[in-house]
């Protein structure tokens, strides 16, 4: 039932003509022969998988296809297409690894960044204060404003003039 289930989503997947689905179908779809230990359909399948990701550009996927494909031959006891399959998945893994480390250190040296400026606020209370000086003063405008139309306002009712 759960092939089944797989070659329907495939179907729609096609049907959608969104490649990336239809990746995720036949990399299902191959993890599932792998799973009841039909290794040449799992490399099958996932070889349809990877030509599909390999043109949305999903490198997390094909690292592992790439690792299911080298699994299944050595299983095969095909240990030089195992070996040529485990370089491409650790190529592609270790190429994650970099990308994923670098989003981490960007994360952190942003945090650290943002840390650095809130020690620097907290040193410097008299920048604080001159921003709370700026808003009471502010504030303190907009009243005597307020009261000056006011005020204009009466006057100009008590004259006659409006």
């Amino acid at each position: 039932k759960f092939l089944k289930n797989i070659n329907l989503s495939i179907a729609i997947a096609k049907k959608m003509k969104n490649i990336g689905y239809e990746a995720n179908g036949y990399f299902y779809k191959g993890e599932a022969y792998y799973t009841i230990e039909k290794i040449d359909s799992c490399i099958y399948y996932m070889n349809k998988s990877l030509k599909l990701n390999k043109e949305t550009g999903d490198i997390s996927r094909e690292s592992d296809c790439y690792m299911y494909i080298s699994d299944c031959y050595d299983i095969k006891k095909d240990y030089k297409q195992a070996l040529e399959y485990h370089k491409l998945y650790k190529t592609y893994y270790d190429s994650l690894f970099k990308q994923e480390s670098v989003e981490q250190l960007e994360n952190l040296k942003i945090g650290f960044e943002t840390e650095k400026k809130e020690e620097e606020n907290k040193k410097s209370p008299i920048k604080a204060e001159v921003k709370n000086n700026l808003l009471l003063c502010g504030i303190f405008t907009s009243i005597i404003i307020a009261q000056i139309r006011s005020c204009g306002a009466y006057f100009c009712t008590y004259k006659g003039l409006y």
